[in-house]
């Protein structure tokens, strides 16, 4: 087994499994992905260490995808990202920011903001939003990877570039008293700050 063998849904899982009990992520991994249940227990030591080698490759770093058009095929259906941040929609925007806020962020509800049906725009009603993050479930972990990768930086240097360039404007206003442009500038400051935190 690779890292290219695995599934998001399943990655998700086994991380989940590694945050549970990590003295157990070994058995639980291979209960998980081959069906083996108490592993340690019933298997003999030659299947045991067998299962251990199809484990490897945890411990080597995920490699890296490239993005290319940024469509898969996942149960049949064409999915697309827009890798363009300028062209998300405000509730793209909103979403992103909510699951990628959460403590225990889902890869797979990440995506499903930046990943929809070849066609359609996030949420618009022409498909089903569940449907869709069970289909990219199914997609290689390595690529989910490489696609929340690409869009976490582009969303964190897009957000920073932009309040910066609304400070700099600011700063430039005329019309505004001088403690109200230096107030703003702390919230600027404040939100460029979030966006750093919630995108790492």
């Amino acid at each position: 087994m690779t890292w290219n063998d695995l599934t998001l849904l399943q990655y998700e899982n086994l991380k989940s499994l590694a945050d549970t009990d990590r003295s157990r992520f070994t058995n639980n991994a291979i209960e998980y992905l081959f069906g083996v249940k108490q592993p340690e227990v019933t298997l003999p030591l030659y299947e045991y260490s067998r299962y251990l080698k199809e484990l490897q490759f945890f411990s080597e770093p995920m490699p890296k995808a490239k993005l290319g058009n940024a469509e898969w095929t996942l149960n049949g259906t064409v999915y697309k990202a827009d890798l363009v941040i300028a062209n998300f929609s405000a509730v793209q925007f909103m979403d992103w920011r909510t699951y990628s806020s959460q403590p225990n962020k889902s890869i797979i509800d990440l995506l499903s903001v930046v990943l929809v049906p070849k066609g359609a725009k996030y949420n618009d009603g022409t498909y089903d939003l569940e449907k869709a993050k069970d289909d990219i479930g199914t997609m290689s972990a390595v690529d989910a990877n490489a696609l929340l990768f690409f869009f976490a930086n582009y969303f964190r240097l897009f957000v920073t570039t932009s309040l910066d360039s609304l400070r700099r404007k600011m700063k430039r206003m005329k019309k505004l008293p001088k403690g109200k442009v230096q107030e703003i500038t702390e919230k600027l400051e404040q939100m460029k700050t979030l966006v750093e935190r919630i995108t790492t």
